[in-house]
């Protein structure tokens, strides 16, 4: 999964992955996860780009400022 996810992540920005590509990557690892029955596959990229936008502080989600 990460590295289908790196590669999306590198062919659509079109240049050298950088840590932020990193990132998205490992998110997309989370994203894939289900809360029961079969995890997805390949996560949709919005679903991806939630993760990304938040960060874990304890048990809260809050969005990155």
């Amino acid at each position: 999964m990460f590295s289908a996810a790196l590669i999306h992540r590198i062919l659509t920005k079109g240049r050298k992955p950088d840590s932020a590509d990193l990132e998205w990557a490992t998110a997309a690892m989370s994203a894939s996860q289900s809360s029961g029955g079969v995890a997805d596959s390949m996560p949709d990229v919005h679903k991806v780009e939630r993760i990304v936008e938040a960060q874990v502080e304890g048990d809260r989600i809050t969005p990155k400022r």
